[in-house]
């Protein structure tokens, strides 16, 4: 299975058309649902790459999926030992934490997730094409896990982070056919699994209920009771309960009714079937 919507050496990239190149960006989307910024963001990053791996050896993976969270990296390089993780944010002049999360939590799912990621140094990078300021180190997490902290750069220093860690890290090289044959194996949460199985589908958004109450006892602490439900597909219902600091998530499958089939204590019954 090809996870990358185009895959290739750097030298195959390279010499590729441009418009080849958007062309098999565009062949994973429908069209009518591709807004104009996507295709001009691509159209950029596709120069940036262009200009910062020409003279360089490796391979390069565009919109690589990432299927625990429904979502696709920009970029994935391999240089020698280490797997590059590249988030553009065409047109930005600054580096959001929202953005650097967002590259953080690519890097993490395929060390923790991806087989081959696992023993192999991973390096985030962050591209805001328009920022003045940089960040550029090569600084490992203190994990012990080969996975480094996030690199903040522009569109001209992209080449220079690259040239850091390389320098900074000493590893055994990946062989591209070896780490893409990795086996993908996620343990997603409640809420991501059923976002990224509704991703791309044209249905009715889940609905989320929620209610506070008083939990019986002596203490009376206040709880919340979270009903996020979804209206097709076989009719799973996922309740999550969060009382303190521990959350219990329940999966209950619903057949005619939501009564029918909700296995609770009599007072949370109660009080879940208060929130429909």
């Amino acid at each position: 299975m090809n996870r990358a919507y185009f895959s290739g050496s750097f030298e195959s990239f390279l010499v590729r058309e441009d418009a080849a190149i958007l062309g098999d960006l565009l062949q994973g989307h429908e069209l009518d649902q591709l807004e104009i910024d996507q295709r001009i963001a691509w159209q950029e990053e596709i120069a940036i790459l262009k200009s910062t791996l020409t003279g360089r050896s490796g391979h390069i993976y565009l919109e690589y999926s990432i299927p625990r969270m429904g979502r696709r990296i920009d970029a994935v390089l391999i240089v020698e030992g280490v797997v590059f993780v590249l988030e553009f944010k065409v047109g930005e002049n600054h580096y959001t934490p929202y953005a650097i999360d967002q590259v953080v939590d690519y890097a993490l799912d395929l060390k923790n997730f991806h087989e081959a990621s696992h023993s192999v140094h991973i390096a985030p990078i962050l591209i805001a094409t328009q920022a003045i300021k940089v960040s550029i180190s090569a600084k490992d997490t203190g994990h012990g896990d080969k996975l480094l902290a996030p690199i903040l750069t522009n569109a001209t220093k992209l080449g220079d982070a690259i040239d850091v860690v390389m320098q900074a890290v000493t590893s055994n090289p990946i062989q591209p056919a070896q780490w893409e044959a990795g086996r993908y194996k996620p343990t997603p949460t409640i809420i991501e699994a059923a976002m990224a199985l509704y991703n791309g589908h044209s249905v009715t958004h889940p609905k989320l209920y929620q209610r506070s109450f008083d939990c019986p006892g002596p203490t009376h602490k206040k709880a919340f009771a979270f009903l996020l439900a979804f209206p097709v597909l076989e009719k799973r219902w996922w309740v999550s309960m969060w009382q303190q600091n521990i959350r219990t998530k329940l999966a209950i499958s619903t057949a005619s009714s939501f009564q029918e089939t909700v296995h609770l204590s009599p007072f949370y019954e109660k009080h879940l079937l208060e929130t429909r």
